[in-house]
């Protein structure tokens, strides 16, 4: 069973640290598709959501797609 996810993650430049809380909020299981969406959390440097998703077709070639 999926449940709700929460992550921290944290970009740096140099000596620079960011951190980015986020929230995994739909994950996708199906027979040719695999992937999950996230929102940001506050302290988050951005605001929204973004979508990760792999397909595989037909022929056996491989998808990979981003929107946010």
């Amino acid at each position: 069973m999926w449940r709700p996810t929460r992550s921290s993650l944290s970009a740096w430049h140099r000596t620079v640290v960011v951190p980015a809380p986020g929230r995994v909020v739909h994950v996708v299981e199906e027979e040719h598709r695999r992937g999950f969406a996230y929102g940001t959390l506050p302290g988050h440097p951005e605001c929204g959501e973004e979508a990760f998703l792999l397909e595989r077709h037909a022929d056996g070639t491989v998808t990979c797609s981003r929107t946010s």
